[in-house]
């Protein structure tokens, strides 16, 4: 089979084909697997190219985020290759939840957990929950709709060779395919599981790690007049012609802030910009050459790459402001920069003093990626 296939798939599907940014692990988030390059790869293959997207679940009549991508399992004598599909859960379910067929190789998962009170459930998912109880209110029927998240657990899980939950994302495997009319039936699977447990976890009260946030980002979307939108507890709007979007994702039961900037034109340097010894992979897809910029903390802090040296010294030196807030974030956070925009992963929960510290170097960003922005908090 061609990677022409993988390409007609993707089309078939109305989805794009992203540069892959990081592979698959268990208990990782949508976020994390989604981050990709969008430049052209020197060489495009299976693996290093994800499909990504929006697909539509007709009974809510609402798009779900997908991510479609081969995964590789090296055995002792063998690499069996499979086709995972991920739908982002659009409303974090806030509770450390790690649910999956039983994988008794995998330390991640354990052994099956009977405590769900399921009978059907019971002794064919494995699970983990920092907040058990509201996890299992999630997982368990319903005499109120929507009442059929088993069900729809027990249909994936005779249809697919592994299911798996998580805070922000469900996800089902199958052995390899890219055969469009294989792959749509697993996205049917995966965002329909995902718009009944989004809808199930409002109702239940919120937990302390969820009022945390809430707290914080009420207070960072008031500083900086963003729109704070209580549904998915995220922060979104535009600074200038930036757009922003603030949120918390879950990884493996724990729970960290995210920032996501994109810029209305994209860059146009081929940059890859990411913290010394982070992912080193996905900057050696790209032929580019590493650019030092002349400023030694910067220099020592990332790792950057370019078409063109000169533009991207240029860049970085034209704000000296935004350059040190870059070099201040990637001392604290996962920093990626691309033509495409910025990418932030704080390992833990800001709360709103730290939110508030964080306001003056988001500005000074902002005005990195777009001079013209307005970048005052009180625009």
């Amino acid at each position: 089979m061609t990677f022409d296939a993988w390409k007609f798939a993707a089309s078939t599907l109305r989805l794009e084909l992203y540069g892959r940014g990081k592979d698959y692990a268990p208990g990782l988030s949508f976020s994390s697997l989604a981050r990709a390059t969008h430049d052209t790869i020197d060489e495009p293959s299976y693996d290093n190219t994800n499909m990504r997207g929006r697909w539509h679940v007709q009974a809510v009549g609402r798009s779900f985020d997908v991510l479609v991508m081969r995964e590789a399992v090296h055995g002792n004598k063998h690499t069996y290759y499979y086709t995972r599909v991920m739908a982002r859960i659009p409303r974090p379910l806030f509770v450390g939840l790690l649910f999956s067929n039983p994988r008794p190789m995998d330390p991640l998962f354990g052994p099956p957990n009977p405590m769900s009170g399921e009978r059907e459930l019971d002794g064919r998912f494995s699970f983990v929950a920092a907040y058990p109880d509201e996890a299992l209110a999630i997982l368990r029927r319903a005499v109120a709709p929507p009442n059929d998240a088993v069900d729809h657990l027990l249909a994936a899980a005779e249809r697919c060779r592994e299911v798996t939950v998580t805070d922000t994302s469900v996800e089902v495997l199958e052995n390899f395919t890219a055969d469009p009319a294989a792959i749509a039936p697993m996205l049917h699977t995966a965002t329909a599981l995902a718009a009944i447990l989004s809808l199930r976890r409002p109702p239940l009260p919120r937990n302390a790690t969820e009022a945390l946030v809430v707290e914080a980002l009420r207070g960072f979307a008031s500083r900086t007049r963003l729109t704070l939108d209580a549904d998915t507890l995220s922060v979104r709007g535009h600074l200038g012609s930036v757009a922003v979007e603030m949120r918390t994702e879950s990884e493996e039961g724990r729970f960290f802030t995210c920032l996501t900037l994109t810029p209305a034109k994209p860059l146009e340097l081929g940059l890859r910009l990411t913290r010394q010894g982070t992912f080193q992979f996905v900057a050696n897809l790209f032929g580019s050459r590493d650019v030092t910029v002349g400023d030694e903390d910067f220099d020592a802090t990332f790792v950057v790459k370019g078409r063109d040296e000169a533009q991207v010294r240029a860049f970085f030196s034209a704000n000296t402001e935004g350059r040190r807030a870059i070099t201040a974030l990637g001392k604290q956070a996962g920093v990626w920069l691309t033509d495409e925009g910025l990418s932030v992963e704080w390992r833990t929960i800001l709360g709103d003093a730290e939110l508030t510290a964080f306001t003056p170097q988001l500005m000074s960003i902002v005005a990195l990626l777009d001079p013209s922005a307005v970048t005052s908090p009180y625009r």
